[in-house]
């Protein structure tokens, strides 16, 4: 009996290891979530800039921006280093927290301004962005890159679909209790806004990226599936705004059941 105690004490301390560094590359995926959701919106905010896309959405991309701006710093809190994040960002912290506080201000004020008087208006907003100095310190390249199709309307239209990718793994890993649910509203959020773009994305009916061809052939059904995953996805964000975060999940699973639709319409690259 002494033996078989000792022997699953040796095997539960021999684990510790292995979930710890589970535990630990659960935060840094959800690290990451947040940052590539940024570096969609900036991505999508420089084509408009450039005059490759219309800026009828920039506001929305603004609005995106700022929030997932928010939820930055919780995300890199726990001092897990890896990913694409440098040791610097905990061995300086101050001076990290504080870059990220910046740019919580200045993408609130971007989103109000873009609100109020569109890409014009906030252009020189735009240049207040911290993000080259705070990467030019704390970030490190990693070679490996997301496919990004040539044409301007497919590359916009992935980077919306990108978004909702990235912002439904960090509400998944919530779900599923491996990261803290802080954001959770701020995600629902997130999704509903880049989910009211993605229909418009895919009107202009240009083939490429991961969308299957069956997307223009099959349009009624495609069209009606990505209305109600916008008005589902809404729903959520209003029920998480009002009633909070235990309401709001408590039907995310069906509001986010993406798989039958990517099951028939997207080829997803390698």
């Amino acid at each position: 009996m002494k033996q078989t105690l000792l022997a699953a004490a040796f095997i539960g301390t021999s684990l510790l290891p292995l979930y710890a560094a589970a535990e630990d590359q659960e935060t840094i995926d959800y690290r990451e979530h947040v940052m590539m959701t940024m570096g969609e919106q900036i991505a999508a905010i420089g084509q408009m800039r450039q005059g490759k896309i219309a800026p009828e959405n920039f506001a929305v991309h603004a609005e995106i921006l700022a929030v997932t701006a928010a939820t930055a710093k919780s995300a890199f809190t726990p001092k897990v280093p890896g990913g694409k994040a440098k040791p610097d960002v905990w061995s300086n912290w101050p001076d990290f927290s504080k870059r990220l506080d910046d740019l919580v201000a200045t993408t609130a004020d971007l989103a109000k301004t873009a609100k109020q008087g569109g890409l014009a208006a906030a252009a020189p907003k735009l240049q207040a962005l911290p993000c080259k100095g705070c990467h030019d310190t704390y970030r490190q390249e990693l070679t490996d890159k997301p496919h990004i199709d040539a044409n301007p309307v497919v590359e916009y239209r992935e980077h919306i679909m990108n978004t909702l990718n990235e912002q439904s793994g960090a509400l998944g890993q919530i779900l599923s209790t491996v990261v803290p649910g802080d954001n959770t509203t701020a995600h629902l959020q997130t999704i509903a806004l880049a989910s009211s773009l993605a229909l418009k994305a895919f009107e202009l009916k240009v083939p490429g990226g991961e969308a299957k061809p069956e997307v223009w052939s099959h349009w009624p059904d495609f069209s009606k599936r990505m209305t109600d995953f916008a008005q589902k996805t809404a729903e959520m964000a209003q029920i998480a705004r009002e009633k909070g975060n235990d309401a709001a999940l408590a039907n995310v699973v069906d509001a986010l059941s993406c798989k039958s639709c990517h099951d028939t319409y997207r080829d997803e690259k390698k």
